[in-house]
């Protein structure tokens, strides 16, 4: 992927300066998009799954948080565990099943702690 570059110039220019002193602005920007990130070589590079970047000029991805997940490559979210599982560890790639009879009552677990025994059963330990 090449990096994209958008280049922005303004010039001003007034009866109120004087002859000859108007401003011009100009303005740079390098990024490769979201999902991606600029290597030490200046190439973009998609971001491995658990992994994201949201902004287009990025130097390192992002891990996703604990409860968090992302399956894809070259991904700019992360999204909560779903209910019934949870992701303990940074840049998972997917969320762990709750044992046989217990859920979760929120989205986006982060601890098997998070996981509660279901109505009518009872956890031995």
């Amino acid at each position: 992927m090449r990096l994209n570059t958008t280049w922005l110039s303004i010039t001003f220019e007034s009866d109120d300066l004087y002859e000859g002193q108007g401003f011009t602005i100009s303005w740079q920007s390098t990024g490769c998009g979201k999902g991606y990130f600029i290597n030490h070589e200046t190439q973009c590079v998609p971001c491995p799954a658990g992994y994201i970047t949201e902004r287009s000029d990025r130097m390192a991805c992002d891990p996703c948080a604990a409860g968090m997940f992302n399956a894809q490559p070259a991904s700019w979210e992360c999204l909560r565990c779903p209910f019934n599982t949870y992701s303990a560890q940074p840049a998972s790639t997917n969320c762990t099943a709750c044992p046989a009879n217990s859920v979760t009552v929120f989205l986006g677990a982060a601890l098997p702690t998070d996981c509660v025994c279901q109505k009518g059963y009872y956890s031995i330990g």
